[in-house]
């Protein structure tokens, strides 16, 4: 005797709740950023966001850099912008690897900046140069998570 055949439906679920970010952390499109409370100097402030799976601030567009300073009011915190030795010169690069792009350029950084000079928002949503070794505030980002 042979079997006998019948239609079968397989229904798959999936939970999807979309991308999402750790507690305490604020989302902006496709990443996460958290504003620290302490101060530190840069290399620390990027120790500590690495220590987190997590990088300083890099601004991609004018709408994150506007989002960014949402939180950061009242506050100057250290950004992922920094000078690299490049090419026998100083150049302006994000902790991505990524160079800084002309609609990033501000009155406050220089375009022939010193071996040791970062980058910090500050409380007016400008980015400004400073020496790594000042202590400021810091904002880390990282990807959204499924």
């Amino acid at each position: 005797m042979k079997p006998e055949s019948k239609p079968c439906s397989i229904f798959v679920y999936h939970s999807f709740k979309g991308k999402r970010c750790p507690e305490g952390w604020m989302r902006f499109g496709s990443s996460c950023y958290s504003k620290s409370t302490g101060n530190r100097t840069w290399i620390d402030s990027r120790s500590f966001c690495q220590f987190v799976r997590s990088d300083l601030l890099v601004v991609n567009s004018k709408e994150e850099q506007e989002f960014v300073s949402t939180l950061n009011q009242n506050a100057e915190s250290w950004i992922g912008l920094y000078v690299q030795w490049s090419s026998q010169k100083h150049e302006w690069k994000w902790v991505d690897g990524s160079p800084l792009t002309e609609p990033f350029w501000d009155e406050g950084i220089s375009k022939d900046p010193y071996y040791n000079d970062a980058v910090f928002l500050s409380a007016q949503g400008k980015l400004t140069q400073q020496n790594k070794g000042f202590n400021r505030n810091w904002i880390c980002e990282k990807q959204t998570k499924l």
